[in-house]
């Protein structure tokens, strides 16, 4: 009422799990012998965090609802889309609220979200005029994929070179070690197919050299892998997606 019907956003609602919800999509899990439903959560549990419905034109008039100033104020929105940086000036790429980065010279403003079944994908590009909203009723990261698809063709950006160049020994003997961040640990490994990143829960991947430090996942080439080095060996890994950023300091 106060919000939500003022935007004409009239198919987003609080997605309570006991009234039937008309075309309400299900949520399923992929699994090695193909789907399954995803386990039940109580959507009354997320609450604020997660337990709204919605459709993919909500989302596009909502994006520019909030980014028209219908929602917050210009001066809110600017600080929910402006990148902060750590007390130890380590630059971020989330604001109060929301991400921001840069794809070859276009900047945009997005953020995803994942819960049981379910996963999704909201980016801007306000210079562009192009708003993209992906929803898919599986949890896995097609959203993200496909809407990076649709944005280089959109916006005619080839797709990044990658490339496989040879590790110098000085720089695998920096970086090799563990990573930590809370309980989480990353293991980087040099093996004989080259170095190896071992993220919790996930398979092991090479990491391709892409010269002046920088290396991406072969297993996921969007994702640049840097180090933060001082003298000796690493002291921090960092994972960078184009509108994400995550610094894994090494394990003591």
């Amino acid at each position: 009422r106060e919000l939500l019907r003022p935007l004409g956003l009239t198919a987003t609602r609080y997605c309570d799990s006991r009234p039937l919800i008309p075309r309400r999509a299900r949520g399923y899990d992929r699994t090695k012998d193909g789907l399954v439903n995803a386990y039940y959560i109580d959507m009354n549990q997320p609450f604020a965090a997660g337990s709204l419905c919605s459709t993919v034109g909500d989302l596009l008039d909502w994006s520019r609802a909030l980014a028209a100033g219908k929602v917050v104020s210009p001066a809110s929105y600017r600080a929910m889309t402006e990148p902060v940086r750590l007390p130890d000036d380590q630059p971020m790429s989330y604001g109060f609220g929301l991400a921001a980065g840069d794809l070859d010279g276009h900047r945009f403003v997005y953020h995803n979200g994942s819960i049981d079944g379910f996963h999704s994908q909201l980016i801007a590009f306000p210079g562009d005029s192009l708003t993209i909203a992906i929803l898919a009723n599986t949890d896995s990261d097609l959203p993200e994929k496909l809407e990076r698809k649709i944005t280089r063709r959109l916006l005619r950006i080839s797709e990044a070179i990658v490339k496989d160049l040879t590790i110098p020994a000085d720089v695998v003997a920096r970086v090799v070690g563990s990573y930590q961040q809370d309980d989480a640990v990353v293991e980087v490994k040099a093996e004989a197919t080259g170095l190896v990143l071992i993220l919790p829960g996930a398979p092991p991947t090479r990491l391709l050299y892409q010269g002046e430090g920088r290396f991406r996942q072969a297993s996921r080439p969007e994702v640049e892998v840097t180090f933060r080095e001082a003298d000796g060996p690493a002291t921090a890994i960092v994972l960078t997606t184009p509108g994400a950023s995550m610094l894994i300091k090494r394990k003591p």
